[in-house]
């Protein structure tokens, strides 16, 4: 069971051993700590009671009634402070017998500004600190800006974005796991709620909340269950995948040549006969198409292949097309020994360029899956690698992607055409 002793700003985090359940609270934060101090009051004496019993001094949690007078009090005396100190900023201003008119006009400017800044953080401070749910708010952009993402993504993660780390709930059984993340949501969403019936909030405090209102909502729904954790955990894979290897950004059409009409003349010729060659794997391959085409100059011809892989997985046969200038004949193998005539050409093929994870990225580009290049390491012997995970395509590389992306996406538009057409008959059928 988790504990919750509606601690507004506490991250309650518990663990069982031996059918007991022990507490660890964590308190403060970036915006609590600062909050506090800019009203003048100390963490413990804010949180605390300090409460002597005959085995010494207890402590336990002060009650919001108590925090909430404290707030309105700190904030009662820091103004008093800031306006004393910048009237008397102004009157030694203008007693200065060393200043003159235009002297004084500026630095009374000056003291102006600091009493402005000074007054707008106090107002800050006061207005996320002033009630529970407020300051509920408050610690929850705590425990945001507190949690790790261990994803290299573009974007923050739902359970960032929620004041966890994907990496802890992982670590979590399943029904744990759920727990603490219901109690955050309900926790959130009753502070959310409750400031939101507070007519003197700011509307710009108002759109805040609104907006981790919503944020809070999409959040819960990619991780309040384990099913959908790990639906959530698949598309965030993909999308590191896609970040790693897209060169969608290389993508320049005018690399390859068009007529004055604006047509690219690419064409796809399917293999007579293909030779499918086994590997040691389970995966087959053998080329499927050839693309050819003119690059923008409109006079060298240049051709990629298309292949067909097929591969097992979870013991189910699976199909993918991709391109590449793979060299069929390098991934024979002896016929006495069994062994690959070329070893490290065929491992480099088998192992990296025809990967899950390479045949996966290959979707972000439309079935490109990048070369392999033979080059000499530090011993000068001869070895291979792929280029899709280089960060920029050589110029050779970019025209490849530029006429699949473009064949492609002609053969989308053919397919959708076609599809769009049989509707259409089909609605002419049936309204006669």
């Amino acid at each position: 069971m988790l504990l919750t002793c509606s601690l507004f700003l506490f991250f309650l985090l518990y663990f069982k051993k031996c059918g007991k359940i022990y507490v660890v609270i964590k308190i403060g934060g970036k915006f609590m700590e600062k909050y506090l101090r800019i009203l003048g009051i100390g963490e413990g004496k804010f949180y605390w009671i300090l409460i002597h019993t005959e085995n010494g001094v207890d402590k336990i949690s002060k009650p919001k009634e108590e925090q909430d007078e404290m707030i309105k009090n700190g904030y009662d005396e820091q103004r008093k402070i800031i306006e004393l100190e910048y009237t008397q900023k102004l009157e030694q201003i203008e007693s200065d017998i060393n200043l003159d008119n235009e002297n004084k006009l500026k630095y009374k400017e000056i003291a102006l500004n600091e009493y402005r800044t000074r007054i707008n953080k106090l107002e800050e401070a006061y207005s996320s600190m002033r009630t529970s749910a407020l300051r509920t708010i408050t610690q929850f952009k705590d425990n945001i800006l507190k949690a790790k993402d261990i994803r290299n993504l573009n974007f923050q993660t739902e359970y960032k974005n929620f004041g966890f780390s994907e990496e802890y709930i992982n670590s979590l059984s399943p029904q744990w796991a759920n727990d603490i993340i219901s109690s955050r949501y309900s926790e959130i969403m009753q502070a959310i709620n409750e400031a939101l019936l507070d007519n003197s909030i700011s509307g710009e405090q108002r759109n805040d909340i609104e907006a981790m209102q919503k944020s809070c909502k999409n959040a819960y729904k990619y991780i309040a269950n384990p099913i959908i954790r790990k639906k959530y955990a698949e598309y965030l894979d993909n999308k590191e995948l896609e970040k790693k290897y897209s060169k969608k950004s290389q993508f320049d059409p005018e690399l390859i040549f068009s007529d004055s009409e604006g047509k690219y003349h690419i064409i796809s010729k399917n293999s007579d006969n293909p030779e499918e060659i086994f590997l040691n794997n389970n995966m087959s391959i053998k080329k499927f198409s050839t693309l050819a085409f003119r690059n923008a100059s409109g006079v060298i011809n240049s051709y990629i292949n298309k292949f067909e892989i097929k591969r097992k997985v979870n013991n189910k046969e699976i199909i993918d097309y991709i391109y590449s200038d793979i060299n069929l004949r390098q991934l024979e193998q002896d016929e006495e020994t069994g062994k690959p005539i070329n070893s490290e050409y065929y491992n480099c093929v088998v192992n990296q360029l025809l990967s899950d994870e390479m045949i996966k990225a290959s979707k972000f580009n439309s079935g490109y899956i990048g070369l392999v290049e033979r080059f000499k390491n530090d011993n000068g012997e001869i070895n291979y690698r792929t280029t899709l995970q280089d960060k920029k395509l050589h110029q050779t590389e970019q025209e490849y992607l530029a006429a699949i992306m473009i064949f492609e996406q002609s053969q989308r538009n053919e397919k959708d055409s076609s599809i769009e057409n049989s509707n259409n008959q089909q609605e002419s059928v049936e309204g006669r």
